[in-house]
């Protein structure tokens, strides 16, 4: 699921930045070319219990990933 998620999202924000009319017949054939979604390199989640689960997820919603001045 999370494959097929990905390529959604991520074709729909290319879709958006790179306007329809010109992006929207390789879209469609990556749709057919791609029925398994995109590949996703997720670490397993290592279940650590709620308390520390939510501190994870706490800790990176409060800031960035990467330093801002990396992204171009």
């Amino acid at each position: 699921m999370l494959r097929k998620r990905f390529q959604k999202v991520l074709l729909d924000l290319l879709e958006k930045n790179i306007g329809k009319e010109n992006f929207r017949s390789l879209k469609n054939k990556v749709y057919s070319t791609s029925k398994n979604g995109f590949y996703v390199r997720a670490k397993k989640n290592e279940n650590l219990g709620t308390k520390q689960n939510i501190k994870y997820v706490l800790r990176y919603c409060g800031r960035p990933a990467f330093a801002a001045s990396k992204i171009l």
